[in-house]
């Protein structure tokens, strides 16, 4: 048990940390959005969506969590540009990128395969079994 703490990139606690984080930019955003009725919603509400993406970039980065990888660049930077466009941006979108990247690493880090790659690496293989199969 010991060893599967070390291995963990990121705790429980600072996963809740960083889905509280995203669900408070979303919110703050969608208040701004709702309670501007668009016009200065839609001049600050991108602001604040790239500030929030280059905090969860960094934080990504500090933590050792690659961007770069294929699914995590697309969960990453596609929820960017859904965040970008007005009415979509007021979905969780932040939320739901930032969810799927934890539930990855946490994967990666619990099985030891890169999940987020492309799969070049491969499964350990299965044990080698001697003798008959027991009659049932």
């Amino acid at each position: 048990m010991a060893e599967a703490a070390k291995k963990q990139r990121v705790s429980v606690a600072e996963m809740g940390l960083m889905i509280a984080v995203a669900i408070v930019f979303d919110l703050i955003d969608l208040a701004i959005d709702l309670l501007s009725l668009g016009t200065v919603g839609a001049i600050i509400s991108p602001f604040l969506t790239v500030f929030a993406y280059l905090i969860f970039g960094f934080w990504f980065l500090y933590k050792g969590i690659p961007i770069g990888t294929p699914k995590n660049f697309i969960a990453f930077n596609g929820s960017l540009l859904i965040e970008l466009i007005p009415y979509l941006g007021d979905l969780p979108v932040l939320t739901g990128a930032v969810v799927r990247i934890l539930i990855m690493v946490r994967l990666e880090d619990t099985t030891g395969l890169p999940l987020g790659s492309g799969g070049d690496k491969k499964p350990p293989p299965l044990p080698k079994t001697t003798g008959r199969p027991s009659p049932s």
